[in-house]
């Protein structure tokens, strides 16, 4: 009885770590979505540092799924609640890590960006509210609500095309000419669009662990390409 209120204990510490580190990177989210409303851009200096804890989180929570695999060998719905933590956590990693990046071209950018800032910060709002349906679908273990948000990635990669057509179309007009500029701002189009895929991986391990079905294919080649950062 002992030994199983410790692991009990172990597992809640565990859902409390990984809620601890969504909320890390929400605050990254929020914190690009309202430098970009309000063209106050210093509060971006603050994600690097954010990043950084979130890196730390991955590793105490990696620490802590592999000890209780090693010691408790969990079966059943535990076993793919613990291995499925391992796999979000390596995407909670990557959003906030390419937050950084998208804090630090927006802060080398500057002004020459504001006149962009606006469809930035939709796309962003499109992330943030992907990713809060995450978070609560992995507190509930809802796969239903989990399903949803990966539906409404849809929303996001239209957002991003658009950008892109829009900025396209302008070069082939001349009104403006290729520029380090144009270039800051697909780039930074592409990180909230990567962010959302993230968002997807993350609620795709929600919907194994709640039910046990298998992430769909196509989630590997997206994981393939989260060696970036």
């Amino acid at each position: 009885m002992k030994l199983n209120s410790h692991f009990d204990a172990q597992l809640k510490e565990l859902k409390q770590s990984l809620e601890d580190m969504t909320a890390r990177d929400l605050e990254c989210l929020k914190t690009i979505y309202e430098a970009l409303k309000s063209g106050n851009l210093e509060p971006l200096s603050q994600i690097r540092g954010m990043s950084m804890e979130i890196d730390r989180a991955e590793r105490v929570i990696e620490s802590l799924c592999l000890k209780i695999l090693l010691r408790r060998q969990p079966v059943a719905g535990d076993l793919r609640h613990v291995s499925s933590t391992l796999k979000m956590i390596t995407d909670l990693q990557r959003i906030g890590h390419q937050s950084c990046d998208f804090a630090e071209i927006t802060l080398k950018g500057g002004k020459d960006l504001a006149g962009h800032f606006r469809v930035l910060a939709d796309m962003a709002e499109l992330v943030i509210a992907m990713f809060e349906s995450a978070i609560s679908a992995c507190a509930h273990e809802d796969a239903f609500s989990a399903r949803c948000v990966i539906l409404s990635d849809g929303d996001v990669d239209i957002a991003y095309v658009l950008l892109r057509t829009r900025l396209s179309e302008k070069i082939r007009a001349g009104d403006s000419p290729v520029s380090d500029t144009l270039l800051d701002v697909l780039m930074l189009g592409k990180y909230l669009e990567r962010m959302a895929d993230h968002v997807v991986l993350f609620a795709r391990w929600i919907v194994f662990s709640a039910t046990g079905e298998r992430p769909e294919e196509e989630s590997g080649r997206l994981a393939s390409s989260s060696d970036e950062t």
